[in-house]
């Protein structure tokens, strides 16, 4: 449902929050992902930030940022000529200059973002860029941290992650309901299919031909059955041999625009399965364009959301619970985790054997 205002990010009971932090011990203690310290925040307004708020952030968590020693720099810095990154910044600049979305900027608005752009892209370039998104240091968490509340107060969820595009969003979110009903099912007989992905699709949706073929895609992608049900099936009490089950559904899907999202949700928590909803881009310009500023307050069944990437240059996933969350994480860290062994075995080997 719309509601006037620009949202709030729900807060997380204090056993939750204490439960989270514990977990994330092992990860704070290396002192590269988290910045003890940073108190600005942006400010998300209708008003939109000032340049003085805007440089301020990044001032502060800079200085946090050079207070750190790095423990891997990889990705992160070239030995090219000192010139390459304004060259590359004021290339990057002409992009933005030369976009549509910059071309439908208000005079006003315009002037402000060439600051931002210009700070950005040319007086702290070689500070800002370059960044390697699996080695965050404090300036890198700050950043995306505050990118992330954007979404989260829009549609008030309050964890969030961001990907390279909406497809990406969509597959990781899925490949977390097919490890959550993987885990779960780990007793029964070896072999078993993975969760499926049961979508709910709206009256609008079957007349203009079904869900979107990513999704399907994206499910395939995870080796996970795709199945529809008619909105009109459910209404009408039915679901036939597509019934919600927790045994084989991983998860159920519908639109953000279906006329029974709180029904869909009611009943996929009735079996025990999360909802996921996808937003497309044209779905969140049609937010963005309200003359006044909005937010959704969506059913507390909506475990998780996916937003394409159009208006934004990145797609973003939502979700009600950090458990959720976290089980798309382990590809990173396991990967870094095989390098750091992989570098000790590689160092007590040579002084060994040398």
């Amino acid at each position: 449902m719309m509601r006037a205002g620009r949202g709030t990010v729900p807060a997380t009971t204090l056993t939750s929050a204490a439960w989270k932090e514990l977990c994330e011990i092992p990860a704070t203690t290396l002192a590269d992902v988290i910045a003890p310290g940073v108190g600005a925040q942006l400010d998300f307004t209708a008003g939109g930030l000032t340049f003085a708020q805007f440089r301020a952030f990044f001032d502060e968590a800079m200085a946090a940022a050079k207070k750190i020693e790095p423990i891997c720099e990889a990705g992160n810095k070239y030995s090219v000529d000192a010139h390459f990154a304004q060259l590359n910044g004021e290339l990057l600049l002409a992009e933005i200059k030369a976009s549509a979305v910059y071309g439908a900027l208000a005079p006003a608005d315009r002037g402000r973002a060439d600051a931002f752009f210009e700070l950005m892209c040319l007086k702290e370039g070689a500070t800002l860029r370059n960044r390697n998104p699996l080695h965050p240091n404090p300036l890198d968490s700050a950043v995306v941290a505050n990118l992330l509340n954007f979404p989260k107060h829009l549609f008030g969820f309050p964890f969030g992650c961001y990907s390279t595009n909406g497809n990406e969003s969509l597959s990781v979110v899925l490949f977390s309901y097919r490890e959550e009903r993987a885990t779960a099912a780990q007793l029964m007989a070896a072999g078993t299919a993975p969760g499926g992905v049961l979508y709910v699709v709206s009256a609008q949706e079957e007349a203009a031909g079904g869900p979107p073929p990513e999704v399907e895609a994206c499910a395939a992608r995870l080796s996970m059955p795709f199945e529809t049900l008619a909105e009109a099936d459910l209404r009408g009490g039915g679901g036939g041999s597509k019934a919600c089950d927790a045994g084989r559904t991983a998860v159920v899907m519908c639109d953000l625009d279906c006329p029974s999202l709180a029904r869909v949700g009611a009943w996929a928590a009735a079996a025990g399965v999360g909802l996921h909803v996808h937003v497309s881009d044209g779905q969140l310009r049609a937010l963005l364009a309200q003359p006044s500023a909005v937010h959704l307050e969506l059913p507390p069944t909506v475990r998780s959301l996916s937003l394409d990437n159009g208006f934004f240059r990145s797609g973003y996933q939502l979700y009600r619970d950090a458990g959720l969350r976290d089980l798309h994480f382990d590809l990173p860290y396991f990967w870094e985790s095989q390098c750091v062994v992989v570098c000790a075995l590689a160092r007590f080997s040579f002084s060994v054997f040398n």
